[in-house]
């Protein structure tokens, strides 16, 4: 589980790949990078880029709810 975002994180995301149930139904993984991402905790500081983490991730789950979301990296997710 990530830390911040309380969502799964990248070996939660291999588990789930790795997983049986996949097998049986057809999926789709998506990844999504936060572009310059980097510029933002620079000019406007981390608590900034992390309250824009958990704004991504909130809405990510809000518009997917049928789908897994993970942070995979920094500013990197991952959808199944």
């Amino acid at each position: 589980l990530d830390p911040l975002l309380r969502i799964p994180n990248l070996n939660r995301l291999r588990e789930l790949l790795a997983g049986a149930t996949l097998e049986q139904t057809e999926n789709t993984l998506a990844v999504l990078d936060i572009d310059n991402f980097s510029a933002i905790n620079d000019t406007l500081g981390h608590d900034f880029g992390n309250a824009v983490l958990q704004a991504v991730a909130r809405r990510l789950g809000e518009q997917l709810v049928h789908s897994r979301i993970a942070r995979v990296g920094s500013d990197v997710f991952g959808v199944l």
